[in-house]
Formats: structure tokens, C-alpha cells, sequence
């Protein structure tokens, strides 16, 4: 009968140690986290803003596809790099690799970092496909200007 009562006493010992050692983490809402999709990372990429644009994932993997504009930065040495790379914390900066999950972290990292323009255009691939696609009938590829 005693054993009985020790299973809710741990039950509620565990909560109490998880309310006083875990520390909430901040949503990527909260942070200021920013998703944009190809189309959107594509278009302000090619007709409005000058932005750096990132490439994260490691130099082996740049070899198979890359996009010229794109400098490859790999995840790893990007908070090393990035003061130089950008000192203006305010510069816009685009973040892309192979899947996306790369990018988020970097967008986080840079976020953290005080990057407040951070933005994760997701995977390379989707990038330039829409920049392909959108590239004929951007004002700014029409008349042969280019931001950035």
C-alpha cells in the first residue's frame, strides 16, 4: 500500500524538477523569425532590395548546383563570418540550402546574433527555379537594373 503512493509523489517530484531546470525556449514567431517562399525570396531578390544571399550549406555540396549571386557561407563558420561579410546589421539577408532545415537554423542564429533583416528563403533549388521563372517579367530584369 505505501508503494502506491510513491508512484504519484515521483509523478509530481518530475514536474516540479521540469518546471525549475527547463527553460522555455522563444517560438520562432517571438524571435522574429520570417519564412519567405520562393516566389516572394525571388522577387524582392530580383526587383527591390539589395540583399545578401547566402548560401549555408557545406562548399562539397556547392559544387553539384549553386546560384551565382549566392555566397556560401558554410552554417557552421556563419557566426565566425558574418561580421564581416555584414556589418550593417540592418542589411537584408537571405538564408538557403538544400532542405530548408539549414537555413532556419542560420536565420536563428543571425536573428540571435542581432540580424533583425534575417530572412529563410528555404531550399536553393526551389530559389532558382522561381528566379527563373520570375525573371522575364520582373520590371527591374526588364530594364536591366539590379539592387544588390
Amino acid at each position: 500500500m505505501e508503494y502506491l503512493l510513491l508512484i504519484p509523489l515521483t509523478f509530481l517530484l518530475g514536474g516540479l524538477l521540469l518546471l525549475l531546470f527547463v527553460r522555455p525556449c522563444p517560438s520562432a514567431q517571438q524571435a522574429g523569425y520570417v519564412l519567405l517562399t520562393p516566389h516572394q525570396a525571388a522577387y524582392r531578390l530580383l526587383c527591390c532590395e539589395r540583399i545578401l544571399l547566402l548560401d549555408v550549406r557545406d562548399a562539397e555540396e556547392t559544387e553539384e548546383f549553386s546560384l551565382p549571386r549566392a555566397r556560401n557561407v558554410p552554417l557552421c563558420m556563419l557566426a565566425e563570418r558574418i561580421a564581416s561579410l555584414a556589418p550593417d546589421r540592418s542589411l537584408p539577408i537571405f538564408l538557403c540550402c538544400d532542405s530548408g532545415s539549414r537555413s532556419r537554423a542560420a536565420t536563428l542564429l543571425l536573428l540571435e546574433l542581432g540580424y533583425h533583416a534575417a530572412c529563410d528563403v528555404g531550399e536553393i533549388r526551389a530559389l532558382a527555379e522561381a528566379l527563373e521563372r520570375l525573371g522575364p517579367d520582373c520590371p527591374s530584369a526588364q530594364t536591366g537594373r539590379q539592387d544588390g
